[in-house]
């Protein structure tokens, strides 16, 4: 503000306030805090600054101290929060998806990827699994278009997915098309060529399709990268009618 008038104890006016001299002073804006500075300047402008200057720096003090302050132990307790909280909306949409409501499944998980999107913590679900999941939760539905995208999604994140080509693999032989489908399980068993998955799941869809031949070749494959746990492979080559096994 502006000095118009001093007074001294008295009421008389005066026109200097020497150290330690009380004296009342017209013209401010506010009250001054005790032992603020008096500063005098020439322009308003300058004095405009100091005070702005001084009245944000007042806030921040304030707002500081009303800030709550936040240990480690509550960062880590909103960590396992933020997990229990995915951990569980996984339960529930795998659940669900066993109960046949497959669409309610696909909702959990598009909940799930958003979560693990806006998270900054370490995840009990990885993204490019939930995006596999609700990409079966769509084929499911019959939404084809909607289980293509997911399982895009899935190997852009992790190209070496390769349940998410699999999953590819058995959308493509619901649509008929076999020579994608065949490209896919082909690039699956490339990532990892000893995973057997590939090979059954491979077999099954020939068999399906009626190609007896490949779903031997693809079974007998099976057995033969894994002996000890292709006992699913070993069935299914009874079942054709393989009686030697590898």
């Amino acid at each position: 503000g502006r000095v118009r008038a001093m007074h001294d104890e008295n009421g008389d006016v005066v026109l200097e306030a020497t150290p330690s001299r009380p004296v009342q002073v017209q013209g401010l804006s506010t009250v001054p805090r005790a032992g603020d500075t008096f500063l005098v300047v020439e322009e308003d402008r300058t004095a405009r600054q100091i005070a702005e200057k001084r009245e944000a720096a007042e806030r921040n003090a304030l707002l500081a101290k009303a800030r709550k302050r936040i240990s480690l132990e509550d960062f880590t307790r909103a960590l396992e929060l933020a997990a229990t909280y995915l951990i569980a909306l996984a339960g529930r949409a795998r659940a669900i998806a066993a109960l046949g409501d497959h669409t309610a499944a696909a909702r959990d998980w598009t909940r799930s990827i958003e979560y693990a999107g806006s998270s900054n913590s370490d995840l009990p679900e990885s993204i490019d699994k939930m995006y596999l999941e609700r990409g079966s939760a769509w084929l499911a539905t019959g939404n084809t278009d909607a289980a293509l995208a997911d399982y895009a999604k899935a190997l852009e994140i992790n190209p070496k997915n390769t349940a998410a080509h699999i999953a590819r693999a058995n959308t493509y032989f619901k649509l008929n098309d076999r020579e994608r489908m065949l490209g896919e399980f082909e690039s699956a068993a490339k990532i990892d060529p000893y995973d057997i998955r590939t090979y059954i799941a491979r077999g099954e869809a020939a068999e399906r399709w009626g190609d007896t031949r490949l779903a031997i070749e693809s079974y007998m494959i099976a057995a033969k990268t894994n002996p000890r746990g292709s006992g699913q492979a070993r069935q299914a080559l009874k079942r054709l009618g393989v009686d030697k096994m590898p």
